[in-house]
């Protein structure tokens, strides 16, 4: 019986030990131990400052962009990217900023040929797209 009252006053012992230094430290440096990882931003919040306007033309479908699927389009969207114009004017590096913001499974997706793809998208010029498309594996040079 001993030992049991034992364990429980150590194990008593480690949690209030463990909240004392936590609390410590978030009066110290104005953060916590907590182990948990700070979530990824949200498309949202990267996004917060592109202006919200009303689209006189209706959305071109992105997935005609090779590497481009539904949920990238779907954070196309997200991000102010609806034509093939605003794509084609569009940075890749801005481009990969709301890849990751879409979390792990965007990441290692490459923007890189998406601007020259959905320019010629928004030019009509279908047989140079496919040219290129042809020469591309997953949006990337093969």
């Amino acid at each position: 019986m001993e030992w049991l009252i034992a364990i429980i006053a150590l194990i008593a012992g480690l949690i209030i030990g463990w909240w004392l230094a936590n609390r410590a430290c978030e009066q110290q440096h104005g953060t916590s131990t907590n182990l948990t990882p700070e979530p990824e931003p949200a498309v949202a919040e990267i996004v917060e400052d592109v202006p919200v306007e009303a689209k006189e033309q209706d959305p071109d479908d992105l997935k005609k962009i090779e590497g481009v699927g539904p949920k990238i389009a779907e954070l196309l969207n997200m991000g102010g990217i609806y034509t093939f114009t605003e794509l084609a004017e569009t940075q890749p590096d801005r481009i990969k900023e709301l890849l990751m913001a879409g979390g792990e499974p965007f990441r290692a997706h490459d923007p890189g040929t998406w601007p020259q793809q959905a320019r010629l998208a928004a030019d009509e010029k279908w047989s140079e797209l496919q040219v290129l498309q042809d020469e591309l594996e997953g949006g990337r040079p093969a």
